[in-house]
Parts: C-alpha cells; structure tokens; sequence
C-alpha cells in the first residue's frame, strides 16, 4: 500500500489509514446521494433548443453532453451506464442509439509509436 501512499501525496500523513479503498465512514455519508435519478436533467440540456443571451436576446442553441463513467463503478458500471443513456430521451435518441462502439486510443508516454486502448466510446450530435 506504500506505492499508493506515495502516489497520492498522503505517505507522510499522521491519519490513520491514510487512505483506504473501500471506506465505509465515507459510504455511510454518501448513502443519500447514491442512486438519485438525474436522467430528467441530462433529458432537460439534450433538448434545449434556446438560449437567453445578455440583453434578453433569444438565439437556437444545442448543448452537446459528455458523460464519463469508469469501469470501477461500483454500482452500475459500463453496461449500466449503456441501458442508462440508451434510455435518455432526446431529439438524438435514435442517432446514439444507433452509434456504434469506438475504440478511444491513449498514447503511450514512455514509447515513441506505442499506443494503447484506454476505453471506448459512442457519440452523436449532442451526447458522447
């Protein structure tokens, strides 16, 4: 555990444990945040269609939304978070739903040619 202390500047902290993985104290704080619905605001930004710009003026605008998930998710991870946005309903359902899987490529910083696969991603017009 050491590598991670000094990994994440805590290996000279007086706490103890300086860091812990699965923190119980931090869940049990958590607890009432965990699996609040928010699909109707992401709905609410994939369908803006205007915008109030300074002097009330009105202009069409479209908000593009990017979500992230990490494979660690410990409660839905990727394929919950798949049925999840398949589920989002917006003028560019059919168009995400339809995106088929890419391959996002992350360079490899310690060799010159050497890249590797860092996750995967779909997009459309306004989600990703």
């Amino acid at each position: 555990m050491s590598a991670v202390y000094t990994a994440i500047h805590v290996e000279n902290t007086t706490k103890s444990p300086a860091f812990d993985i699965f923190n119980g104290d931090v869940r049990a704080s958590l607890a009432a945040e965990a699996m609040k619905d928010a699909s109707q605001d992401y709905e609410d930004l994939l369908n803006v269609t205007t915008c109030d710009a300074p002097g009330g003026i009105f202009y069409n605008c479209s908000i593009g939304v990017f979500v992230y998930s990490g494979e660690f998710d410990s409660v839905n991870g990727a394929l919950g978070q798949r049925e999840w946005m398949d589920g989002l309903f917006h003028d560019g359902s059919d168009e995400f739903k339809a995106a088929s899987r890419q391959i996002y490529w992350q360079k490899n910083a310690s060799a010159d040619d050497a890249w590797y696969v860092a996750g995967y991603y779909r997009q459309s017009k306004k989600l990703a």
